[in-house]
C-alpha cells in the first residue's frame, strides 16, 4: 500500500465533490465580484478580477451536464486554479465557482475507485477518482478541465 498524498476536496455543487492536487490551487477568493459576460458559453459565463488578470469561471456542475445549469452555485467562493497549456508554456490560471469552502485531506490507493458515470466528460477531464463518504471524488487535471472548457 502506497502512502497517502493529499488532496483538496470541495463540492461543485450541493451533493457532488471534485478534488484537485494541491500544487494546482492557487487562491480562494471569497465574496467574489463576478463580471457576466454577455454571449458566453453556458459554463464559462463570468469573469473573476485577480491579480490584474480576467480569469474564466467555470462552472464545473453546467459543463458536465453539456447545458445550463438550472440551480448555479450558491456560494460566493471562488478557487484560482493554475495549469500549463503545454510542456514549458508560461503558467495559465482560470477560476471554479466552490459551494462551501474546500478541505485537505489525506488520500490512499484504497480509496480509488471508477469515475462517475454521470457524464461522458469526467473521462477527458480527471485523472483519478477516490471514494469518500460513500460518493466518488474525480481527482481533476486543469489542464485538461481548462482545454475542455475552450474546446
Amino acid at each position: 500500500m502506497s502512502d497517502a498524498v493529499n488532496a483538496l476536496v470541495f463540492h461543485y455543487a450541493d451533493d457532488a465533490r471534485v478534488a484537485l492536487p494541491p500544487h494546482t490551487s492557487t487562491a480562494l477568493v471569497e465574496a467574489a465580484e463576478l463580471v457576466e459576460v454577455p454571449a458566453a458559453p453556458y459554463f464559462c459565463k463570468h469573469l473573476l478580477r485577480w491579480q490584474n488578470q480576467w480569469l474564466p469561471v467555470l462552472e464545473l456542475q453546467s459543463l458536465l451536464n453539456a447545458s445550463p445549469s438550472h440551480h448555479p452555485p450558491r456560494g460566493t467562493h471562488v478557487l484560482v486554479v493554475a495549469y500549463q497549456a503545454a510542456k514549458n508554456a508560461a503558467i495559465e490560471y482560470g477560476a471554479l465557482r466552490l459551494v462551501g469552502l474546500p478541505l485537505m485531506m489525506p488520500v490512499t490507493d484504497a480509496m480509488a475507485c471508477d469515475l462517475p458515470a454521470t457524464s461522458d466528460y469526467w473521462s477527458q477531464i480527471a485523472i483519478s477518482c477516490f471514494e469518500y463518504e460513500g460518493q466518488p471524488v474525480p481527482v481533476l487535471d486543469t489542464k485538461q478541465l481548462f482545454a475542455a472548457a475552450h474546446a
